[in-house]
């Protein structure tokens, strides 16, 4: 997901924070949870695009699983697949499970 110029990875995790710590957010259990997920995988994407566009101009214009297939040449190989681990849990938290 491509950052918008209102959105930082500190606000991000900071959304997610109050979702997970607010009780008073006019939220279901479940949405604050699905929420809290999708603004932590925003802030994911959003620091992986930026790792990529350091290295290579443009690279951040890519598909995300092409994103996570060339991560692992510009950083440490451990911490690519901890990246594709996170996302991949990131997004089953997103979606609704009876």
């Amino acid at each position: 997901m491509p950052s918008t110029p209102g959105t930082s990875i500190e606000g991000l995790l900071l959304t997610a924070d109050r979702l997970l710590s607010d009780l008073s957010v006019g939220a279901t259990l479940a949405g604050r949870h699905r929420g809290a997920s999708l603004a932590l995988r925003t802030a994911l994407e959003i620091a992986v695009d930026r790792t990529l566009d350091a290295a290579v101009l443009g690279l951040a214009d890519i598909t995300t699983r092409a994103k996570k297939l060339c991560l692992r040449c510009y950083i440490a190989a451990a911490t690519a697949r901890r990246v594709n681990t996170v996302w991949s849990h990131l997004c089953l938290g997103c979606h609704y499970h009876q």
